[in-house]
């Protein structure tokens, strides 16, 4: 070739946008043109000579060694386009990213390689703007179905289909937060079966590790291979494991994988998280719906055995009072004496039954206070070692700075031991339980508002499955044999701690043990309404009582039990009934009055009344389960205290003499 052929040559290879390389079969550079030296900001003939690899990024040099010489045993023109991710060293360190064609060239029996490389920076940010814009709209799709999908493991399967789809991933699953965050279990997954999958989750993330995760310590943990990797990149996986993070709690884990050499970017991460925030969302709706279910079920619930319990209560007081008239009359027959004891004794054990049945229904009021929680659970610990016995390990973990919570200290304790019972019951071959309290200020109770204050009873037992769960606060409900529990424990701790403002929640799954957590709104709170109960005591006096009450053979006990004390007595049926007899009768000093009347009448309608036309009569209420309406009808600060169904002579002695000895029981106008 003549020298002016060769210029025009080399002018024509100037001209082309694209860089141009020769290279030999050492991997030396034998020609550049001008764009390859502008593109890689190379002086004018610095290249020529230079090595090839000095163009690629260090941690691929090697590699790009054995693509080199493997492509000289069987050199092919290899177009650009090939949707290779390529990337180019500058000389001042910068990379770009790059396409690549190679054509083998002949000259004169020496093998060359032709290169054209060209600058896709431009074409990556095009394209990088249209996968952004692909992956807003599958996230607007996936929105549109965490709205629509009926249950969480359905959602967490289609997102995992858009994520695999989106990020070119080879695996990727979402696991559920298993019992107490000790483990977790594969809900959906793409690309490998469940046992693999968890197989993987525990090798990458120690229990340490994944701990940190569910408690919402670490936002994501990227996962990225050791050097081995580097060989054989096929062969091993990174990739990120996120948290699905609700307003409430860390509902499980979302993980994506994919082959060694491709980490995720920055922007494929934020993608997944938005991806988390909706599934997490679609958690957070049906632990919502499941727990507004339970809420609505347990009201009906309640609603049914304050009901039963009101009825019930009715008829003790009637057996009870005329128990108590036939001990009178019986006074000189033992062995008759002895029958209506155990009768009595009968009529006390039907009245506390009753009572678990009112405190499931928070029909029951309690004396709710500042109650020192640890020092109430460090008074138990022998009492508890005790009831487990020698094959259950007793362990106590209780913050040292906890605060006082607002509850009755008695049924609190009451309740702790009904769950350290049911907690031994389940571990019939020994096991470990841990009683535990701590308190979250970042926790509000829904109904209070306080801060919390939470008590948690752990088991290593037998574990309980989602069915039982969801019916293991209902009455009567038991898993235990016949004769062996009356279903009734969890129920009463149930509606004690609704009382109090707070909330019960159980978390078990077969297999795994059961923790039970109180949470308690932290005190100061407002004092409950105070119910009268027995005193012990038998007053008598001869003042003159109007009794008002719809049940007539209730009523007849109440008058019965009134004159044996030495009064005289009136009786109403309801609030005409009443205003008449107070008419007819106007030396009544005091009406005793039911809560619950027919026809919707109240005794606070009654008192209402009565403060209008016969101002400063005393009214003393008795109920079988309506103290909660008190707060309804009467402010924090002039609730009137109520004389408590099925009571004893004594008691009813004892209230009305406070009554009318000036006392603050009754409501005086």
């Amino acid at each position: 070739m003549v020298p002016a052929d060769s210029r025009l040559l080399e002018a024509l290879a100037d001209a082309a946008p694209d860089a141009l390389l020769v290279v030999d079969a050492n991997g030396r550079i034998r020609y550049a043109n001008l764009a390859t030296e502008a593109m890689f900001l190379y002086a004018p003939g610095a290249l020529v000579g230079a090595a090839i690899e000095v163009l690629i990024p260090t941690r691929y040099r090697n590699r790009h060694r054995v693509d080199r010489t493997r492509y000289a045993t069987d050199p092919k023109s290899r177009p650009m386009g090939l949707n290779l991710d390529l990337v180019g060293r500058r000389r001042d360190g910068s990379e770009i990213p790059v396409e690549v064609s190679l054509s083998p060239l002949a000259v004169q029996g020496e093998r060359l390689v032709v290169a054209a490389v060209r600058d896709v920076t431009e074409l990556k940010r095009s394209r990088e703007l249209l996968r952004r814009s692909q992956r807003q709209m599958a996230l607007a799709r996936l929105a549109e179905q965490a709205v629509s999908t009926g249950g969480t493991e359905a959602f967490c399967a289609q997102m995992l289909k858009v994520l695999v789809e989106q990020l070119k991933l080879s695996h990727a699953g979402v696991c559920e937060r298993g019992h107490e965050g000790h483990h977790v279990r594969f809900i959906a997954t793409q690309g490998w079966t469940d046992a693999d999958a968890l197989a993987t989750i525990r090798r990458v993330l120690p229990p340490a590790r994944l701990r940190r995760l569910l408690e919402g310590q670490v936002q994501q943990l990227l996962v990225a291979p050791g050097k081995a990797a580097q060989r054989d990149p096929e062969a091993y996986l990174t990739g990120a494991i996120m948290p699905l993070r609700g307003p409430s709690k860390i509902h499980g884990l979302l993980s994506l994988f994919r082959r060694a050499d491709e980490p995720l970017s920055e922007d494929e991460c934020l993608f997944a998280q938005s991806a988390c925030h909706l599934a997490a969302a679609v958690f957070e709706r049906q632990q919502q719906q499941g727990l507004l279910l339970q809420a609505s079920k347990m009201e009906a619930l309640g609603q049914l055995t304050g009901g039963v319990a009101h009825d019930f209560n009715n008829l003790l007081t009637v057996i009870a009072g005329n128990l108590q008239i036939l001990e009178d009359v019986l006074l000189d027959r033992a062995d008759a004496r002895m029958l209506v004891d155990s009768a009595a004794r009968a009529a006390r054990r039907g009245a506390e039954l009753t009572g678990k049945l009112l405190a499931f229904s928070r029909k029951r009021q309690l004396t709710a206070q500042a109650v020192d929680c640890a020092q109430l659970l460090g008074s138990m610990r022998d009492l508890l070692r005790r009831t487990l016995g020698e094959g259950i390990e007793l362990r106590y973990r209780i913050e040292p700075t906890l605060h006082r919570a607002l509850a009755d200290p008695g049924q609190l304790e009451s309740a702790v031991l009904n769950l350290v019972l049911n907690a031994r019951d389940a571990m019939p071959r020994g096991g470990t339980l841990t009683l535990s309290a701590h308190q979250r200020d970042r926790l509000r109770l829904a109904k209070s508002g306080a801060d919390s204050v939470i008590i948690e009873v752990s088991d290593s037992g037998e574990g309980m499955s989602r069915e039982v769960i969801a019916r293991a606060l209902e009455p009567f409900f038991t898993t235990k044999a016949a004769g062996k529990g009356t279903g009734l424990g969890l129920s009463m701790v149930y509606g004690f701690v609704r009382q109090w403002g707070g909330d019960v929640r159980i978390y078990s799954e077969p297999g795994m043990g059961t923790t039970v957590r109180l949470l308690l709104p932290a005190a100061p709170g407002e004092d409950a309404p105070t119910v009268l109960e027995s005193r012990g005591q038998k007053l008598r006096g001869n003042e003159h009582i109007l009794v008002v009450e719809d049940d007539p053979e209730v009523a007849a006990i109440a008058q019965a039990q009134l004159r044996s004390l030495g009064y005289r007595v009136a009786e109403a049926a309801n609030i005409a009934g009443a205003l008449a007899a107070l008419a007819a009768h106007p030396d009544i000093r005091m009406v005793f009055t039911d809560v619950v009347l027919l026809g919707g009448e109240t005794g606070f309608q009654l008192a209402d009344r009565l403060r209008r036309e016969f101002p400063g009569l005393p009214v003393l209420y008795c109920s079988g389960y309506a103290e909660a309406a008190l707060e309804d009808h009467f402010g924090a600060g002039e609730r009137p205290r109520i004389l408590a169904k099925p009571y004893a002579r004594e008691d009813l002695g004892a209230a009305v003499r406070q009554v009318l000895d000036g006392a603050k029981v009754g409501v005086v106008s």
